[in-house]
C-alpha cells in the first residue's frame, strides 16, 4: 500500500531524485578573521564521520563561519583544527566538503571566494596525516560549477567532483570530475561527451545523465575502480570505471525488488556506493515520483561483498532518507513510517546485511541529519540546525533502540 506524504516530507524525499548533483549545502563564509572559539559555542554538525566511540571529525558551522573539527572523547567535545581564512591555507578559504580518510588523515576543500564566480569555483585544498594538529596545502584549481564532492584514496589519488552551480551563466558550467595521480599538481579533467565542445583539455568522458537531475558524486575503493549513479527513467543507474574515472561503463544491477503486481513508476534515483572495505559496499536505489504525494516511496538497498563485481538488492520496508553499515551485516535507515495517520522518521536494524529489517525507537524528530555508526552498538546522529536553533547531537550505545542527547560544544 502507497503511504500519503504529507507537503513538507514529500518535499524532502522529491529533492534527493532532483538535486542529486548538490552534494554540500551552501557554505558559511565568517564575517571575521577567523580563529578557534574562546569559549565553548554549539554548532550545526554536517560531514560527521565518527571513526571510533571516542573520535571522529566533522565539519561545523557557527556564527563565526565554519571550521573543521574533531572530537577524541566521544562528541561532547570538539576542538577547531581547520577554520577560515586561517594559515596556511589563503586568506578568503572557507572549509566546504571533506573525505575522513581515517583517525589522522583528512583532506578538506575550502572555496576561495575572493576568486570565483556564478559559474566557476576557485578552490583550495588543505590535508593531515596527524589528526589535525598541522595542514598542508595541497592543491589549487578553478571548477566549473561548484565543488560537491572530494576523495583522495592515497597521498598521490584524488578526485575532486563539480556540478553545475545555482545562477550560473547555462552553457557556462558542466558536470566535471577533476583527477590527480600525483598528489595535487597537476588535475586530469573528465566531462560527458555532449558538454565536452571541442575542449582538448578534457581527457576523460563521464556518463551522459539518464534522467532528470545530476549525476552523484562518484565512490572509489582504490586508484582504479569507482562507480558513478544518478537519476533515470525505467531502470537503476550505476556506472562503473576501472582506469580512475577516464572511462565508464553501464552496470548491470538486478531488477529492483518490487512486489508482484506493482506498477513500474517513471523514476528511479540510484545514489553512488559506499564501501565499508575493499570488498563490502552499498548503494540506495529510490523508485517513484519526483511530484506531488507520492514522491519516491519505494526503497532497496543493493549490497556487494566481492568488490562490486556483483550486487545483491533487498526491499526496504519504507521510503528511505539515510543509510549506514559498519560492516557486512550491520546496517541502519532512516525510513518514513505511519503513525496514527502522521507520517514520522523511524529508525530500522539489519543483522544480516540487508535481508530483513526491524524497527527501533530513537528521537524521530531528529533523524535529519548525519548518521554514524562505529560498531554494531555505538552510533551517532548529528542534526542540522532548524530556524535558527542549535543543531542536536544524539549518541547510542544499544544500536539504535535507545537515544541520549550529547550537548556537543566547539572550543
Amino acid at each position: 500500500m502507497r503511504l500519503a506524504l504529507s507537503a513538507g516530507i514529500a518535499a524532502v524525499v522529491a529533492g534527493l531524485a532532483l538535486s542529486a548533483c548538490a552534494g554540500r549545502a551552501a557554505s558559511q563564509p565568517s564575517p571575521k578573521a577567523n580563529q578557534s572559539p574562546s569559549s565553548p559555542v554549539q554548532a550545526s554538525f554536517r560531514h560527521l564521520k565518527m571513526i571510533s566511540e571516542t573520535s571522529g571529525w566533522a565539519l561545523a558551522d557557527t556564527a563565526g563561519g565554519t571550521s573543521v573539527v574533531r572530537t577524541d572523547d566521544g562528541a561532547l567535545d570538539w576542538s577547531a583544527v581547520l577554520v577560515a581564512h586561517s594559515r596556511p591555507m589563503p586568506f578568503d578559504f572557507v572549509p566546504s566538503v571533506a573525505d575522513f580518510h581515517s583517525a589522522t588523515q583528512a583532506w578538506v576543500l575550502g572555496y576561495l571566494g575572493a576568486h570565483s564566480t556564478a559559474s566557476n569555483e576557485a578552490v583550495s585544498i588543505a590535508s593531515t596525516s596527524d589528526a589535525g594538529r598541522h595542514w598542508r596545502p595541497v592543491s589549487e584549481l578553478t571548477v566549473s560549477g561548484q565543488a560537491t564532492g572530494i576523495q583522495f584514496v592515497d597521498s598521490l589519488h584524488g578526485w575532486v567532483f563539480a556540478c553545475p552551480s545555482a545562477g550560473g551563466v547555462i552553457g557556462a558550467q558542466d558536470t566535471t570530475l577533476y583527477r590527480t595521480v600525483d598528489g595535487g599538481v597537476t588535475w586530469q579533467i573528465s566531462k560527458p561527451p555532449s558538454q565536452v565542445r571541442g575542449n582538448s583539455a578534457v581527457r576523460g568522458r563521464l556518463p551522459e545523465a539518464c534522467g532528470a537531475g545530476g549525476l552523484d558524486a562518484p565512490s572509489f575503493i582504490n586508484a582504479q575502480d569507482g562507480w558513478i549513479a544518478g537519476p533515470c527513467d525505467s531502470r537503476p543507474f550505476l556506472e562503473a570505471s576501472h582506469d580512475g574515472g577516464l572511462t565508464w561503463i553501464q552496470e548491470s544491477l538486478t531488477s529492483f525488488p518490487a512486489a508482484a503486481g506493482e506498477p513500474n513508476p517513471p523514476t528511479y534515483v540510484t545514489r553512488s556506493p559506499r564501501f565499508i572495505s575493499p570488498e563490502d559496499g552499498f548503494l540506495v536505489v529510490l523508485r517513484g515520483f519526483t511530484t506531488g504525494a507520492n514522491s519516491l516511496q519505494e526503497a532497496a538497498v543493493y549490497v556487494t561483498k566481492d568488490g562490486g563485481v556483483t550486487w545483491t538488492a533487498h526491499r526496504l520496508p519504507q521510503a528511505e532518507l539515510h543509510t549506514d553499515f559498519v560492516d557486512a551485516e550491520h546496517g541502519w535507515f532512516v525510513g518514513l513510517s505511519d503513525v496514527g495517520g502522521t507520517l514520522t522518521r523511524v529508525l530500522h536494524v539489519t543483522r544480516d546485511g540487508g535481508q530483513t529489517w526491524r524497527a527501533v525507537s530513537g528521537p524521530q524528530d531528529y533523524f535529519d541529519g548525519d548518521l554514524s555508526f562505529v560498531s554494531p552498538t555505538a552510533g551517532f546522529i548529528a542534526a542540522p540546525s532548524i530556524r535558527g536553533q542549535p543543531g542536536q547531537f544524539f549518541k547510542t550505545t544499544d544500536g539504535g533502540a535507545t537515544w541520549v542527547p550529547v550537548r556537543a560544544v566547539v572550543r
